[in-house]
């Protein structure tokens, strides 16, 4: 019987050393485990927060753009307009140059018909762009 308590004594403190290191040894791991998940935590909050702050950033970009191309628009509607009335502004001085070419054709037929000697009036072509 002596025996019997000797290794139940010993069976004893192998179980009390095993649950010792079971609470010192793997709840160190546990705690590393839990460190190593607030650290993860920590991260991706502060990834959220600048995925946050990124996103403020394109939509400003986005309605920066959006402001460009409506003045761009208006610049090109006014470009346009320019060019309407530039165009109905050559097509009034080409008729207007015409009309005065046939009237001087008109006069120097008049004038030759009345045996006046009048000098000849230069027509000068102007060249468009």
């Amino acid at each position: 019987m002596e025996k019997l308590k000797d290794i139940a004594i010993v069976v004893i403190l192998v179980v009390g050393a095993l649950a010792l290191y079971q609470v010192f040894v793997a709840n160190s791991n546990l705690r590393a485990a839990l460190k190593t998940l607030d650290g993860t935590k920590k991260k991706l909050d502060s990834a959220t927060i600048e995925i946050a702050q990124s996103k403020i950033q394109v939509d400003s970009l986005q309605q920066n753009f959006v402001r460009f191309g409506a003045y761009l628009r208006d610049v090109q509607g006014r470009m346009e307009r320019m060019d309407l009335e530039k165009r109905i502004g050559d097509l009034s001085f080409a008729t207007k140059r015409d009309s005065i070419r046939v009237r001087l054709k008109e006069l120097n037929k008049t004038v030759d018909l009345t045996g006046q000697d009048l000098p000849e009036v230069p027509i000068i072509e102007t060249k468009k762009p």
